[in-house]
């Protein structure tokens, strides 16, 4: 609150600070769309350097510093803050004194907990300061990077929501870099699940905020609710002025001001398109029933293949023909209740055949407790909140047999990339970037900035080997798994599902092994601890690929490192080198190795002419050809998930525009 001449308390019209996203119209996109390679192309060319000024500054400021007391060192600080402030203010960072900040920071760090920032990280750090997505190599980091980034911002009056990949190293990373904001004079919250709204909205009250994306976008959606309508700035502003609408301190988050956050890429676009949903009691399904469910099940179980529908596998969905059109409307199903409508009847029968023939136990989902569990595909890990919509989530229930659960009341729903497109600022780290460099421009308008290793990547790359069958690349795997323990090697076994890793597991039943999917997902600290010890044989999904560091011991660096056998090409070719990535640690020795069979579903549901040459070019005793035609799969399948996102940024543009008409919530 400000006071007025006349002593009033006026309320901030900036008090729930957040970015006003504006529809671009169709000259915009098509520009963007041909500009966006071009970025991709800078990200290459244009790496940050070491000798980058903001690391000389900060070196000259930290000769200065060096063996200064904390409380002089503390003295500095109400100069650096308005300094910093009017820096910001003005949007555009300033070496020298970025540098000088970065150097207290610095000098505070190893007096308090023992770590000063590398040069590497200097220019991490820089990096999102200026707005850009910091590309780094597995091991440089990244945590006390985004702590030195996010208390430069905090300084300089900018409060900072730090997003980690799970609750774990949210919970760590706070408590590691407290005592360096504390003596920075900043408050840093932690934001996770159990808190009571009081505690919640005191966390959202300090300069630094610790949390992951699911747990803050559902107080952001709470918000939503709160202002009765999407623009919670000026609703709350007027509501205020007016004494109506919420009371003081209702909301729990204050605003979306600045966003760092790790593993960038696997928020931004692999999980982009994924929605929060908030809901409460339970929906109206228009008259259907759980019998009409059952009923729908049990005829999309007799419905004839081929003639009635077909799976599209590249687009991973069923498809209800013409004719098996007809053959419902002819089917008994369609002469009582709510069935008679072919609108509700296609759509049930539709979504009974996805969950018959489109989602697999063990890959989409798993059984917990009696209940479906979603798995994420990015991340390989459970996700017991997440449900699919508009009746899937029951008709995979019925497949498994299981009781049903009532669909809920949507009250609220938002995809990060809607999301985190309405942050002030907009920053984060990752090792594998690159790739999709020229989407994470166009659509966040991010650039990539590449950061230098600190040490050399000594890691091999051997020629991949490929398989006609699944069933010879397990054997195979399993010999130079093998073979591998013989020579006290630390292998690291990567799938892309939880059912492949209990193949290989199963085929590797007579060697000492641990597996880790979304199975074991609570003993993943700890299979992840042993993982690099000399011997140690590791099974996981790409579970181990993302917020995972496997520290190798003396004897297993003595032996080559940390060997990664990938078994399978995921969808996306970041997915493969975050999981190559946990081997060659800050410049340890490591292995990665290509284990590849044309059964696999990225081959199988590409298109024909691709198969069919695949395969001829293997008999032909060609397999880099062979290895060639099987990433271009892969590629066109990547080029194929960007459109998905696109067309669904797209469509939530257009809602939230319908929406703004009507004055409904979002």
């Amino acid at each position: 609150m400000r006071p007025s001449a006349t002593g009033l308390a006026l309320p901030l019209w900036d008090e729930y600070p957040e970015r006003e996203t504006v529809e671009p119209s169709a000259f915009d996109s098509a520009a963007r769309g041909v500009l966006a390679p071009f970025a991709a192309l800078v990200a290459r060319v244009r790496p940050l350097r070491l000798g980058h000024p903001v690391v000389v500054q900060t070196q000259a400021a930290a000769q200065k510093l060096a063996g200064k007391a904390p409380a002089e060192l503390v003295q500095a600080l109400p100069a650096m803050r308005l300094r910093l402030r009017k820096m910001f203010r003005g949007r555009r960072a300033d070496p020298v004194v970025v540098g000088q900040a970065f150097a207290l920071i610095g000098e505070l760090s190893s007096q308090h907990i023992g770590q000063r920032p590398f040069e590497v990280q200097l220019l991490a750090a820089w990096a999102n300061l200026t707005g850009h997505i910091a590309e780094m190599r597995t091991g440089e980091g990244k945590s006390l990077t985004a702590a030195l980034a996010a208390a430069t911002y905090a300084l300089g009056g900018v409060r900072v929501h730090l997003f980690t990949v799970n609750d774990y190293l949210a919970r760590r990373d706070h408590e590691t870099f407290l005592p360096i904001f504390a003596a920075l004079g900043l408050r840093a919250g932690l934001v996770e699940e159990g808190q009571d709204p009081t505690t919640r909205r005191t966390a959202y009250g300090c300069d630094i905020v610790f949390g992951t994306a699911k747990q803050i976008v559902f107080d952001y959606l709470r918000d939503g609710l709160l202002a009765e309508g999407a623009d919670r700035r000026r609703r709350s502003w007027a509501a205020r002025l007016t004494s109506r609408g919420r009371k003081s301190g209702d909301f729990t988050m204050q605003g979306l001001p600045c966003a760092i956050i790790d593993e960038a890429d696997s928020v931004l676009l692999d999980q982009a398109c994924m929605p929060f949903i908030l809901s409460e009691g339970s929906a109206n399904m228009g008259g259907v029933t759980v019998e009409d469910l059952r009923r729908a099940m049990a005829v999309a179980q007799e419905m004839p293949a081929t003639r009635g529908y077909q799976i599209l596998a590249r687009r991973r969905m069923a498809y209800i023909t013409a004719e098996g059109r007809q053959w419902l409307e002819r089917h008994p199903i369609a002469q009582n209740g709510p069935m008679r409508v072919a609108a509700i009847r296609d759509h049930a029968v539709l979504q009974a055949l996805n969950a018959l023939h489109v989602f697999s136990r063990d890959r989409d989902y798993l059984l917990q407790d009696g209940k479906v569990v979603v798995i994420d595909e990015s991340t390989g890990r459970p996700m017991p909140d997440r449900s699919w919509s508009d009746g899937l989530h029951q008709m995979i229930e019925l497949k498994e047999g299981l009781a049903l659960t009532l669909p809920v009341r949507t009250i609220g729903r938002i995809t990060l990339q809607t999301f985190f497109r309405r942050y002030q600022r907009l920053c984060g780290m990752t090792a594998t970037a690159s790739p999709a460099a020229a989407e994470l421009w166009n659509v966040y308008g991010l650039h990539v900035r590449r950061i230098p290793g600190r040490k050399p990547d000594l890691r091999l790359w051997p020629q991949a080997q490929i398989f006609a069958t699944s069933q010879a690349r397990w054997t195979a795997v399993a010999a130079r798994v093998g073979a591998l323990r013989a020579g006290v090697a630390a292998i690291l076994v990567g799938t892309r599902t939880v059912f492949a890793s209990e193949q290989v597991s199963a085929h590797l039943a007579e060697q000492p092994h641990l597996v880790l999917n979304a199975h074991s997902g609570e003993r993943e600290a700890e299979i992840i601890g042993a993982a690099g010890q000399a011997g140690c044989v590791t099974v996981a999904t790409n579970m181990a690929g993302r917020g995972t560091d496997i520290r190798i011991s003396a004897q297993t660096k003595a032996s080559g490192g940390l060997h990664v056998i990938l078994t399978e090409l995921h969808e996306s070719p970041r997915l493969d080198l975050q999981l190559a990535g946990r081997c060659g640690r800050q410049g340890d020795p490591g292995q990665v190795e290509l284990w590849l069979s044309l059964e696999d579903d990225l081959i199988a549901r590409s298109d024909q002419r691709l198969r069919s040459l695949a395969t001829r070019l293997l008999q032909a005793g060609l397999p880099r050809g062979c290895y060639a035609v099987m990433r271009l799969c892969q590629l066109i399948d990547d080029k194929k998930q960007a459109r998905t996102r696109a067309t669904m940024l797209h469509r939530e543009r257009s809602r939230d525009l319908t929406l703004a008409i009507s004055g409904a919530a979002e």
